[in-house]
């Protein structure tokens, strides 16, 4: 996840379409809410506030790439 809110572009001079389908937040639940390997503090609820946090991050960078 990290890798693709930090990796992804949108300069193609071609037409794109990117499908991108997360396989997060699922059992076993290992990543807290700062979308650290931490399975102590893991949840549902803390992989999915990590899930949002870097879909924020890759809109932001595409946002400003326009």
């Amino acid at each position: 996840m990290n890798v693709l809110a930090r990796e992804s572009n949108a300069d193609s001079e071609f037409r794109t379409f990117k499908f991108i389908q997360l396989a997060i937040p699922h059992p076993p639940n290992i990543l807290n809410g700062d979308c650290e390997v931490h399975p102590q503090t893991a949840s549902y609820f803390a992989e999915s506030t990590c899930s949002l946090k870097e879909i924020g991050l890759l809109l932001a960078r595409l946002k400003k790439s326009e």
